[in-house]
């Protein structure tokens, strides 16, 4: 097994940081704005982010809607123990959660370079980042059970600390209108009421259905109207078998009915719907591939798109806004021909707009760049 694959495996294991690939601990901290200017932006329709930690940045990418490239346009300097970031979606603030802080930058809208504005403390070091739908609040997950809600200043993106909830989770997702926040347990799929000042409260409980399996990822449709989730197998090696669900959402109990469970590769790490909700896109270490499902709009119920080669040990994922990309953070990428494996790498898929089918672009060597990249909102 690899070391990456073998870090992966055990971040799941750790339940919460599952997300996160992190290395170290410490302390966290701000950084300082702006960026440098980089090829193709006259092409560029909105801005991308990826984590470096280990060279303690943070870099600012554009990104080409007609082949999907990310051209980096600069950096900022952050601690080197970043958990991941969020963006709001008016693309006008990113957070970045730090060891014991979360970090707030302002996005300038032309070149998507940041300038540090503020930290917010918190009371954990290990904790990522949520935000709700409409971008109201912050969600801070901290290793004790609990989650830290900030309110987000409207005009200023600047956080103010509301209050700690007690929540217990493996994953969390948030749903697009920001009424809810769903979070998994090992046993049970659990709906938490956003309340009008950003607390969290238990509303409903969907208990996992099978004997030695549990609830892993967690994802809400971009439409609000159903929620996934993987379910995988208690017992490691070939004989395994894993699946992913679908739950249909009702708006007024937060309550969830399971509509479809279909297979899917061995050790499913993370989902990532399609911003139209029309698909979903699952990552399976164990199998090392990356496989497609059509959501039917009317139903939930999922239809196999096909898989695509995920290289070795892909990871977490992203769309473009426009959903006609997909991004994997892997550690299988390497040269064509060349034999050797990098140990950090992003694979580039095009998204086939009617089938929703997978066709690998490019693989690129991306040294101690972490998780896939987050985009800000497109520009007009």
């Amino acid at each position: 097994m690899s070391e990456k694959k073998a870090i992966r495996k055990g971040l799941v294991v750790l339940a919460l940081f599952a997300t996160l690939l992190v290395a170290g601990c410490g302390g966290g901290g701000g950084g300082g704005g702006g960026s440098s200017e980089g090829g193709g932006q006259s092409q560029a329709s909105t801005h991308a982010y990826r984590r470096q930690p280990n060279q303690s940045k943070l870099v600012v990418y554009g990104w080409t809607a007609g082949d999907g490239m990310l051209a980096a346009r600069g950096s900022v300097a952050t601690s080197n123990v970043t958990r991941n970031l969020a963006v709001r979606p008016d693309g006008r603030f990113l957070y970045l959660s730090n060891g014991g802080s979360v970090s707030a930058y302002r996005i300038d809208a032309a070149s998507g370079g940041l300038s540090y504005l503020a930290d917010a403390d918190t009371n954990d070091d290990l904790g990522s980042v949520l935000m709700d739908g409409p971008g109201r609040f912050l969600f801070r997950v901290n290793a004790n059970s609990t989650v830290t809600t900030f309110r987000i200043g409207a005009d200023d993106g600047i956080l103010s600390l509301v209050g700690d909830s007690p929540v217990t989770a493996t994953r969390l997702a948030a749903d697009p209108a920001g009424r809810f926040l769903y979070a998994t347990t090992p046993d049970k799929l659990v709906t938490y009421e956003i309340a009008a000042d950003g607390t969290l409260a238990p509303v409903s409980e969907t208990p996992v259905s099978g004997a030695n399996v549990s609830f892993d990822t967690v994802a809400a449709d971009p439409k609000g109207q159903f929620v996934f989730a993987t379910i995988v197998d208690r017992q490691f090696g070939p004989g395994r078998h894993d699946f992913v669900a679908a739950f249909e959402l009702d708006g007024a109990t937060g309550a969830l009915t399971n509509v479809d469970t279909v297979p899917t590769g061995r050790f499913p790490i993370a989902i990532a719907p399609a911003p139209d909700g029309g698909a979903i896109y699952v990552t399976s270490n164990d199998d090392n591939q990356v496989s497609a499902y059509r959501v039917d709009r009317s139903t939930g119920t999922l239809a196999s798109a096909g898989s695509a080669s995920g290289g070795g040990a892909p990871g977490e994922l992203s769309l473009d806004p426009g959903g006609n990309f997909l991004y994997v953070d892997t550690g299988g990428g390497g040269a064509p021909g060349s034999g050797v494996l990098w140990a950090d790498a992003l694979a580039t898929y095009a998204i086939d707009p009617a089938t929703r089918s997978l066709t690998p672009l490019r693989t690129e060597q991306t040294l101690d760049f972490v998780g896939p990249p987050t985009f800000a909102g497109a520009s007009q």
